[in-house]
């Protein structure tokens, strides 16, 4: 419930539809980064359960030649459009309680068609005055997914990739 600038949890649906994802696979040879804005996000405070969920095709790529491999040969996002993360988030006993809060997400990642079991750590803060942020920051492996690197250009991506998550809640 918003009212005159003020964020209550009273409501046991929370949603976002501008999480921020970014991801970095480095390497001596080369650094891919890539960025989206539009994810989303539902928690349902009552249950303790959240998804989000991104579109492949929304990853923004500093050059346009990696983001056309990216879409076409590794994630192969017309088949596999979207990654989604079906978590219970642990640790978050009390939605009404303002500052920082330590939590697990913990659940399934779906991501190119492969479904992975994953314990995520992050940080739910909940400030009166602005909403509540999620954010996360965690490794995956294409290997886990079934995203299969050819050994031309194995040496420029990474085994694990960094991810970064920031969902706003208003």
């Amino acid at each position: 419930m918003m009212a005159m600038g003020t964020f209550s949890l009273s409501a046991q649906k929370l949603i976002t539809k501008t999480m921020v994802v970014d991801f970095y696979s480095t390497t001596p040879i080369e650094d891919i980064k890539a960025h989206l804005e539009d994810g989303l996000g539902i928690i349902n405070t009552a249950s303790n359960k959240a998804v989000f969920q991104v579109k492949i095709e929304s990853f923004e790529f500093e050059k346009a030649l990696m983001q056309e491999h990216f879409n076409e040969n590794y994630l192969h996002s017309v088949r596999y459009p979207k990654a989604i993360f079906s978590v219970t988030i642990e640790g978050m006993e009390d939605w009404s309680n303002q500052g920082e809060h330590a939590v697990n997400l913990v659940g399934d990642m779906l991501v190119h068609g492969v479904t992975k079991s994953i314990n995520v750590p992050a940080t739910i803060a909940i400030n009166q005055a602005v909403g509540m942020e999620l954010t996360a920051n965690f490794t995956i492996k294409p290997e886990d997914h079934g995203i299969e690197v050819p050994s031309l250009v194995v040496a420029k991506i990474a085994e694990s990739i960094d991810i970064h998550v920031k969902a706003t809640f208003k």
